[in-house]
């Protein structure tokens, strides 16, 4: 095939825009790809410089010298240069080109370069925005890293059946171990062993429901000790692999935990104050309110005693016995409550050296007198002499209030026993236990009776347990419920010996 036949097969096959030209730099060869890329038509670019048409103006001059420099080079149809350049089109605008350039000879022995032109805008734009992203991306990473290593949180990811895949190198430093051991199920052994059933199956359901999950426990860390940690995770499919994974932190919560902690116990406590005080006035009030009827009755009980010896009659005497029974029951009543109002009012208690078993025996004669009518029956079995410091009145009003509440229980009970115990369980202390065989305290009470105006009893107001409570630590002892289940309620006071009359067991 003549060359020019072939040269031209080339011009028009070929996707690339092709430019032919001669030593002199004039165009002998012109396709439309060529056009298309810079503007001119072959009529156009026919018998003109190449430079002139294609090269912007500050380029030519070396653009020029390089071609004469390729016409000399030796060599035949193979590639002599492959360059990227700025090019121009017919309009002016400049844009980026990928040149080849091939060197042949004509029929005529005239020596041909013919150039190979691809516009590369795109694949240039494409580019920037890679290296932008990357750019970005990379920057995002060294913020996340920036982010991870300043909070006190661990990154991991899972697979969709929740096998922990990746987690932070802050694993090591928690726990002590190689981020190795946390992964899998490993993790599930540094939760405490009371948490770890929990967290778990809470994980687990969290897999199969997909939804997201922030749950607390307690993690091991590297000195043996467990802290609070709080781990998030949500579920993220990747669209175009198919695949699930879980992306989830695992934070140190634990001081933020003891401080919540903290505030709940203090508010607790503050109520706790604000329902003491109310207590305290409404006791204030009651006592009182009281110690003007008693004052009347009082009065009345022994302007009766004065009349007795003027009336006749076999029964007089019983009377007489009645009426001294209720005035020195008056006089009681009458110093229960001015020492509670002066307990209250200034938290101060008259104390003197008592034996608590006498002590116990008078306030079981005054607060189970009924008993018998309720079918109650007691035993009172003291295993030691107890010498006490105590305001007598108060100590006393404590086991009425703990008898009567057991008297309470053993309603409608088929067995009513009370047994009222003394000995000295603890060195320095005497210990009472009142146990009956009513039906017991419920569990969700058992941690609040002693609360004030907190009962189980529907006419119940809440303040005797409690006023107890302050009685019995005012004069330096506890009490507390030892209550058994199915074994009725059991409620147990310690108190001070008194010095000077430990027994030899407790010195």
């Amino acid at each position: 095939m003549p060359f020019w036949a072939s040269l031209n097969a080339i011009l028009q096959t070929s996707l690339d825009g092709v430019v032919v030209v001669d030593r002199a730099g004039t165009v002998r060869g012109w396709n439309r790809w060529a056009t298309t890329i810079f503007g001119w038509t072959d009529k156009e670019a026919m018998g003109r410089n190449f430079a002139d048409l294609i090269i912007p103006a500050r380029h030519r001059k070396l653009a020029t010298a390089r071609l004469v420099q390729l016409a000399q080079e030796p060599g035949e149809g193979e590639f002599v240069s492959r360059v990227d350049v700025t090019a121009c089109r017919a309009d002016g605008s400049e844009f980026p080109v990928e040149l080849g350039v091939v060197r042949t000879e004509a029929d005529d022995g005239d020596m041909l370069l013919l150039g190979f032109a691809r516009d590369v805008t795109a694949e240039r734009r494409a580019m920037r925005e890679l290296e932008t992203a990357q750019e970005q991306l990379r920057r995002s990473e060294e913020l996340y890293r920036y982010v991870v290593e300043l909070g006190s949180f661990i990154p991991w990811i899972a697979d969709e059946d929740g096998s922990l895949l990746t987690i932070g190198q802050r694993w090591t430093e928690w726990t002590g171990t190689p981020v190795e051991a946390g992964l899998g199920e490993g993790w599930v052994g540094f939760v405490h062993p009371d948490d770890a059933p929990e967290v778990d199956a809470t994980w687990q359901r969290a897999v199969r429901s997909g939804d997201r999950l922030e749950i607390d426990y307690r993690l091991r860390f590297a000195g043996g000790d467990y802290r609070w940690c709080r781990a998030r995770t949500t579920k993220r499919t990747d669209v175009v692999a198919g695949a699930a994974s879980w992306y989830g932190t695992l934070e140190d919560v634990h001081e933020h935990r003891l401080a919540d902690e903290a505030s709940r116990r203090a508010q607790a406590e503050l109520s706790h104050v604000s329902r003491l005080s109310a207590m305290g006035a409404m006791a204030s009030v009651i006592a009182h309110d009281l110690n003007q009827p008693l004052t009347a009755v009082a009065h009345y009980v022994r302007g009766c005693k004065q009349l007795l010896p003027t009336l006749a009659g076999d029964n007089r005497d019983a009377i007489a016995e009645a009426m001294e029974d209720a005035d020195r029951g008056i006089v009681r009543a009458g110093d229960i409550v001015r020492r509670m109002r002066e307990f209250v009012q200034r938290g101060t208690v008259e104390c003197q050296a008592e034996d608590l078993a006498e002590l116990v025996e008078e306030a079981c004669r005054l607060a189970l007198i009924d008993a018998p009518m309720r079918g109650v029956t007691h035993r009172l079995s003291a295993n030691a002499r107890c010498t006490v410091m105590v305001d007598r009145v108060q100590i006393q009003q404590v086991v009425v209030n703990l008898l009567r509440n057991a008297v309470e229980a053993l309603k409608d009970q088929p067995r009513r026993e009370i047994r009222i115990s003394i000995g000295q369980e603890k060195p320095g202390y005497c210990e009472v236990a009142i146990c009956d065989t009513g039906r017991g305290i419920p569990a969700e009470a058992a941690e609040r009776m002693f609360d004030p105006f907190f009962t189980t009893r529907k006419d119940g107001m809440g303040i005797g347990l409690s006023i107890s409570r302050m009685i019995i630590e005012a004069h330096g002892g506890t009490i507390w419920n030892d209550s058994k289940a199915g074994q009725g309620t059991t409620i147990r006071f310690t108190l001070p010996i008194a010095s000077g009359h430990e027994s030899p067991a407790s010195s």
